[in-house]
């Protein structure tokens, strides 16, 4: 996502764990999404899930937290 498009006011955020087993071999990978319209951790899960389920990927919950971002300052905050 471009920076110009990121929203500045704090969202819920959940982290994942996405599991796939393409031909046979386990690959796991822990990443953080955050969705500015979702407003609890379960809607952004559900939302980060949508697409990859429909490709064999996945996923559970593992925690859960919010997200600032602050343009003027280059920098981004997770909490949780």
């Amino acid at each position: 996502m471009a920076p110009e498009t990121l929203d500045t006011s704090p969202h819920p955020s959940a982290a994942v764990a996405h599991s796939a087993r393409p031909r046979g071999v386990l690959h796991r990978q822990r990443v953080v999404r955050s969705v500015a319209q979702m407003p609890f951790h379960g809607n952004v899960y559900e939302a980060a899930m949508a697409p990859l389920r429909a490709s064999g990927i996945d996923g559970r919950v593992i925690g859960g937290g919010r997200i600032e971002y602050y343009p003027e300052h280059k920098s981004i905050s997770v909490y949780g």
